[in-house]
């Protein structure tokens, strides 16, 4: 399968510790789809394959997906088996947050409590189908698109063949399936390979709906042409450039001058770079830029080297100087073209979804699974625990003793009152498997046992035998309880609270238009802090100063310069700010840069305090007005100097006037990201500085350690609770039935129903005596069962009455498990009375059945002594 006709994604499932658990893939048709993949299918393109393997489930595919939603912010999925007997239900995972697994099961044990979680998929290109060992070639994308201004002509013909010999080195290097197109922005280049404008592509070779582009027609525009539109360009390549669908994308933009229109970098710039990002990321598309020769300022050239290398960095591309010529291309088009061509090592696995992939022996299986188990009263009280340990995973064959299938029994306890404790070499039997449990259990000299059987997941097994040194207590009605899966326990310990040493310097710009906003934001602050303090332990120290200024009625009641040099001693000449005066376009008590530069290198910060400075203010960071050059370069000094002194600067910008409020609020944010710190605005100001405050000041602990032990079957684990002791067993019954003298003589008559040959059912438990006598007396090697009646009737009748009897008793001892050969039967009619006839008790004495004994096996002879 090529790579144009499918997208394959990985994704794993992990431990509550971060570890792997078990690994996922699937395919679908097409390449990345930007809609949602869906099962049931709703929209976007067919699910063709999946594969997920972990211990506990087993190996899952897509026949066994019951829902499946994966989209470019979560991801969501069900899979089951055709029996539902295994489970793994996992969601909703975004590229920010795993999401939870909230259904894990495996036959009637449940695993979802364990803490496991799903990540969301990662991008998996599948190889093509070629020989193993043979170079992969991915389609790449590239637009090496010109500012087509004047001023880039001179450079335009060495750059054409610098870039075309660039790209024939990479080729050289590795194998590719390269399509450059070379475009001028509102422009061309005569005699050089950019000869066609971005436009004229987009709508005549790429159909473009010109409606539709950012890109301004040619015309002059305040401060430079629309040639040198870099970023509108690098929007719309972006997004109405014919990329292929399989193909790596990246545009090499070339230029001189500020990306919106040419000239200084000022706020619409900044604003424009900031689109131009957005717009490429979103569309998966790599910038790299070359900053050609140009006329402008050191403050200026700094401002535009910094916006160019901004927009390649956070696109994931690389930054170039006209000093950075060929071998500077060569490196960057050779990690382009060939960044993604390697040769599969052998053995190497492949990056499709398929059964081997995921069933690598990256998933964490488990040493050896153990269970627990009770044995429950009838009143459903706990009488008894067990537990065992078997060999590998859960698994869905049967655990069995004597061994036939499944894994190995290798620990196994149990303990109650009346058996005291077995271990595995007490089990009999045992059989454990999905559905059922029953097992066996009889110490050496079988005087202490447990049977039970006929536990499943959804009722307990019936207690059958339960014998300890105090009789039996079966009969008290008890149950065992199916096994479950014996959980890890997790210990979570917590660190020691420490509090660090804080000094904050909250700095504001002075200036007039910040006057009303001062009084608010000093109570603000204040109010933080008290709540940020009142939160937790602190050690924090607290300075507000105002930037060549101060507010009477505030905490900014004094200025940054006294500060330092009254209080620190510093040396003045060596200050960066400038002294209160008026400068073009503002004054410096809005000289943001500086003060920090300044705080950072000579603040008397504590030693070993952590650093914080939170700069409030309204306008630009060197002198303020709107965003210009000078304030691009001034914040890369003050981001310098911060990074180098270990000092976080948060930054607030209030209600502002100037023109390109967005532009200024990226270049806050931009200081505070770069340091570390956290960006706020007017519109969120209370509730995020009492949380960054909170961050800031509070002492902390470290991360709790969590360890996990998996449970092991051990003695200790069933003896951890009192076991009750049982009812006394009930009063053995007087023996119904005796030998004594040759005869088994019973101590209760056998009844016949009047004139009939079987015994009444009232007088079976007798017969059932006799059973168990003979039963255990194996030395009665032959027995006679002897009817009589009375003299009621004739003798012929009365002879076969009595022989006909006694012929149904000794079926019925048969029938019960006796030998037949150890039975003889006869009947004696009225001629063996043992009373008188004349009176009823006498006839009723006459009715009865003998047990004669005929033969006995003799016992052994006693040894005489020589």
């Amino acid at each position: 399968m090529s790579t144009s006709e499918a997208t394959s994604y990985t994704f794993r499932v992990v431990n509550a510790d971060g570890s792997v658990f078990g690994k996922g893939c699937f395919t679908h048709e097409g390449p990345p789809a930007r809609g949602a993949v869906t099962i049931p299918a709703a929209s976007g393109p067919k699910l063709t394959e999946l594969w997920y393997s972990d211990p506990l489930v087993g190996t899952l595919r897509l026949a066994d997906v019951r829902a499946f939603a994966f989209g470019p912010e979560q991801f969501a999925l069900q899979l089951a088996s055709g029996d539902q007997s295994v489970e793994l239900k996992g969601g909703s995972a975004t590229t920010a947050k795993p999401g939870p697994i909230a259904s894990h099961r495996h036959g009637g044990n449940d695993f979802t409590s364990q803490g496991r979680s799903l990540e969301f998929p990662q991008p998996s290109e599948a190889l093509p189908e070629a020989t193993q060992g043979a170079a992969t070639v991915s389609a790449v994308d590239l637009v090496v698109v010109i500012d087509a201004s004047k001023s880039m002509r001179p450079e335009a013909v060495g750059l054409s063949e610098t870039l075309n010999a660039a790209i024939e080195v990479a080729r050289t290097r590795c194998p590719c399936d390269l399509r450059v197109t070379y475009l001028g922005i509102e422009g061309l280049f005569q005699g050089t390979r950019f000869d066609t404008t971005v436009r004229d592509y987009l709508r005549e070779t790429a159909g473009a709906n010109e409606a539709e582009l950012k890109s301004r027609a040619y015309t002059w525009v305040a401060g430079g042409k629309v040639r040198e539109d870099g970023g509108r360009a690098i929007e719309d390549l972006s997004n109405h450039f014919d990329w292929r669908p399989e193909a790596q994308r990246a545009v090499f933009f070339l230029g001189d001058e500020g990306l919106d229109g040419g000239g200084d970098v000022n706020a619409r710039d900044v604003v424009g770079a900031n689109k131009a990002i957005q717009t490429a990321q979103k569309a998966r598309v790599r910038v790299h830029t070359y900053l050609g020769v140009t006329d402008a300022s050191p403050w200026e050239l700094e401002a535009l080297k910094h916006e160019y290398a901004r927009v390649a960095e956070e696109t994931g591309g690389q930054s170039f100087l006209v000093q950075q010529t060929l071998e500077g291309f060569q490196d960057m088009l050779t990690s382009v073209i060939c960044g993604s061509k390697s040769a599969p090592q052998a053995g190497a696995p492949v990056r499709s979804c398929c059964q081997a992939a995921v069933e690598s022996p990256t998933a964490a299986v488990a040493a050896t699974t153990s269970y627990t188990f009770r044995v429950l009263g009838a009143d459903g009280a706990l009488f008894g625990k067990g537990c065992f340990t078997h060999e590998g995973p859960p698994t869905p064959s049967a655990v069995t003793i004597p061994p036939a299938t499944g894994p190995k029994l290798t620990a196994f306890w149990y303990h109650d009152a009346i058996v005291g404790s077995l271990r595995l070499e007490d089990v009999r039997a045992l059989s454990f498997a999905p559905e059922q449990f029953s097992l066996a259990l009889a110490n050496p000299d079988s005087t202490l046992d447990l049977k039970a059987a006929g536990a499943s997941p959804a009722k307990p097994g019936t207690v059958t035998q339960h014998r300890g040194k105090e009789g039996d207590f079966a009969s008290q009605s008890r149950v065992v309880e199916f096994p479950r899966w014996a959980e890890p326990t997790v210990t979570v310990t917590e660190g020691q609270m420490t509090v660090p040493a804080v000094d904050l310097v909250v700095a504001i710009d002075a200036s007039k238009s910040m006057r009303e906003e001062a009084v608010g934001l000093s109570e603000m602050v204040g109010s933080a802090i008290k709540a940020a303090q009142t939160r937790c332990p602190s050690n924090l120290r607290v300075t507000y100063l105002g930037i060549e200024g101060t507010f009477g009625g505030t905490r900014f009641d004094t200025t940054v310069r006294d500060y330092l040099l009254k209080s620190v001693g510093a040396d003045e000449a060596e200050l960066k700010s400038r002294r209160f005066t008026w400068i073009a376009g503002g004054k410096v008590r809005e000289d943001g840069a500086r003060t920090i530069q300044d705080l950072s290198a000579h603040f008397d910060w504590r030693t070993g305090a952590q650093r914080a400075i939170f700069f409030l203010g309204d306008e630009g960071l060197n002198g303020g007005g709107e965003l210009a050059a000078k304030d691009i370069a001034a914040a890369n000094h003050a981001i310098e100097a911060a990074v180098s002194a270990e000092v976080r600067v948060h930054t607030y910008l209030g209600a502002s006037k100037v023109k390109g409020l967005e532009a200024l609020e990226s270049e806050y944010a931009r200081v505070a990201r770069e340091t570390g710190g956290q960006a706020y605005t007017v519109q969120r100001s209370l509730s995020g500085l009492q949380s960054m405050l909170e961050s800031v000041i509070c002492g902390s602990k470290p991360p709790p350690v969590t360890t996990t032990t998996e449970f092991r079957c051990c003695q200790a684990c069933v003896e951890d609770f009192v076991a009750p002791k049982p009812a006394p067993p009930p009063a053995p019954e007087p023996a119904k039935v005796v030998v004594e003298d040759g005869k088994l003589r019973t101590l209760e008559k056998v009844y016949f129903a009047s004139d009939k040959d079987n015994a009444i059912p009232e007088s079976l438990p007798i017969l059932d005596h006799v059973f168990e006598l003979l039963r255990t007396h194996t030395d009665i090697k032959k027995l006679r069962i002897e009817a009589h009646t009375d003299n009621a009737g004739t003798k012929t009748y009365n002879q076969d009455l009595s022989a006909r009897r006694a012929k149904w008793v000794r079926q019925y001892l048969i029938q019960k498990g006796i030998a037949e050969e150890r039975l003889d039967s006869a009947g004696f009619g009225l001629t063996k009375p043992i009373d008188s006839n004349a009176t009823p008790q006498g006839r009723a004495n006459n009715r009865r059945v003998e047990f004669v004994i005929v033969e006995e096996q003799p016992p052994p002879p006693v040894a005489r002594p020589m």
